[in-house]
């Protein structure tokens, strides 16, 4: 059964395919490296946030490669695999114990969408009401509605079937790996750090082969915004005084976006991390960015993982030896949240599989309804932002008795900060994981604290026993919050949940917020009626 797949340990079966190759003609290295932009003055020693991007321009005939980019990718390897310096790893898995036949692995989900359905496949749960590029948004206004749907699904490619998950692309013995640009410590809206020094909030990294060709050539220019040159990352590592690591054996690297940030390391890190878990061999090595937090979350899914991890400091460069080195590769988007966004229906599921894997749905989730609760996510007194205000929040906390009780729900309300409260101290992630894996219902504000949704129910029965979250989001009038219809569907929506969002009302600022009361109430008369609401309006129309 898909439940026996996930929970039982090492059910992978990985194979590898021969690598196909297509002789293309395409621009030499020193081409490339001709094109290198340099923004003078912005990475001087020794504050490593004065670091900023330098990327290469195509050249035109890289251009005219890249007008049919989707249709030369599924067919082509890069160049330096004609040439023999690198290959295309096309791996694929059994897709034994899964049902029908859906796959964790291969180009996606499934072929087509389900016939008459409108929505993709979920690989275990099969096709569930939220598998659309949007959540269920409660917003009285219509043009509210609208926006919102069209934005969602652009920000995540309308969760297109032809999209493949990302290019495994394998560099020979010998090479070479860098984190040039650790994020975490750059503000995003106003790239700066905390010293208010110019520093770039977009991830970069390098990889090249002995023979000096870099793993990002034949990129378009979107994809390889996150990809910095080998000499970058050479002047980098001696203006920084990073360290040289040799690691012996088969090897994968990752870099990402806001590595020691809880939320972003689980849903724009850790997805692509189970992915190359999961299709490469089990002997190999991963390089990761050895933040706090990134040690943390690792060692609490799969402590027996960390043996397999070498942690990498930025500007550090490790020296690969006796084996192939391992990127993905992403030539739509560059690394960070819009590529998460437009992946997470395809990567997630690898999370949350791996997740199953080491903490069985069984372990922690209460097998009586009475035993299940509803979760409320405050921000007060943990994060000086969106703070719903002290007296609105006991209207809405007053509001959820109200339609727990109206629905027979006997459950307990239980209210979640991050941190004990009798104590004050942080919860564990063992503690953290029990809140969640309990709850039934899911309450609150956008934050982190919201990204705890990885810990719930991997594997409900059927769809309509997923868990289900109402999360307040920013409106055109409420912008001031944070950006436009900013929520965790679009980079979480691949979990096992029912999601519903309603957005902050236009008096709300970016430190206090408030919401739509009527929009709440049917929201919350739709959660807690198993969606009779939305069953209702459909049927009216």
């Amino acid at each position: 059964s898909a439940v026996a797949a996930l929970s039982t340990p090492n059910v992978r079966t990985v194979r590898q395919l021969p690598t196909i190759i297509q002789p293309l003609a395409l621009p030499s290295k020193s081409v490339v490296l001709a094109k290198v932009r340099q923004d003078p003055g912005l990475c001087k020693k020794p504050d490593p946030g004065l670091c900023k991007s330098i990327m290469a321009s195509p050249s035109p005939l890289e251009s005219r490669w890249w007008q049919g980019k989707r249709q030369l990718r599924l067919k082509a390897v890069s160049a330096a695999a004609v040439a023999g310096l690198f290959s295309t790893a096309a791996v694929t898995k059994s897709g034994a114990g899964l049902r029908g036949d859906h796959r964790w692995g291969g180009r996606n989900l499934d072929d087509h969408f389900q016939p008459g359905a409108g929505v993709l496949p979920d690989p275990v749960d099969g096709v569930c009401n939220n598998a659309l590029p949007h959540a269920q948004m409660f917003d009285a206004r219509p043009n509210v509605v609208h926006d919102y749907k069209q934005k969602l699904t652009h920000m995540m490619n309308g969760r297109r079937q032809d999209q493949p998950l990302p290019e495994l692309r394998t560099l020979p013995d010998g090479s070479s790996f860098s984190i040039l640009v650790c994020s975490a410590r750059c503000n995003a809206a106003q790239k700066m750090d905390k010293n208010g020094k110019r520093c770039s909030p977009t991830p970069k990294g390098a990889a090249w082969s002995p023979d000096g060709v870099e793993v990002h050539l034949n990129m378009p220019p979107r994809g390889r915004e996150s990809w910095l040159h080998r000499e970058e990352a050479e002047r980098f590592h001696r203006e920084q005084g990073g360290d040289v690591l040799e690691v012996e054996g088969d090897s994968a690297g990752w870099f990402g976006f806001m590595e020691d940030n809880f939320g972003h390391t689980l849903h724009e890190n850790l997805p692509t991390v189970a992915y190359m878990r999961e299709m490469l061999p089990d002997h190999t090595k991963f390089l990761l960015a050895g933040t706090p937090m990134m040690r943390k979350l690792i060692g609490f899914i799969d402590p027996t993982f960390l043996a397999r991890v070498v942690w990498v400091k930025e500007f550090d460069i490790v020296h690969v030896r006796s084996g192939k080195l391992t990127l993905p590769i992403y030539h739509d988007q560059p690394i960070g949240p819009l590529m998460s966004g437009a992946y997470n229906h395809l990567l997630v599921p690898y999370l949350r599989r791996w997740i199953a894997e080491q903490h069985p749905r069984d372990k922690n989730v209460p097998a009586r309804e009475e035993e299940r609760t509803v979760v409320f996510y405050r921000r007060a007194g943990t994060a000086g932002q969106r703070v719903v205000e002290e007296q609105h929040e006991r209207d809405i906390i007053d509001l959820v008795h109200r339609y727990m009780a109206k629905y027979g729900f006997k459950g307990e309300l239980v209210f979640f900060t991050g941190h004990n409260q009798e104590t004050g101290e942080l919860l564990s992630m063992e503690e953290q994981m029990s809140i969640y894996r309990k709850a039934k219902y899911i309450i609150g504000p956008h934050g982190s604290g919201l990204a705890n949704v990885v810990w719930t129910d991997p594997v409900p029965p059927t769809c309509e026993d997923r868990v289900k979250i109402l999360e307040f989001i920013p409106a055109k009038d409420s912008e001031s919050v944070q950006f436009l219809f900013n929520g965790y569907y679009w980079v979480l929506g691949g979990m096992p949940v029912n999601w519903s969002q309603v957005t902050y009302a236009g008096n709300s600022t970016k430190q206090t917020t408030f919401v739509h009361i009527p929009d709440l109430e049917n929201a919350l008369d739709d959660m807690f009626g198993g969606g009779k609401l939305t069953e209702q309006k459909a049927l009216a129309k």
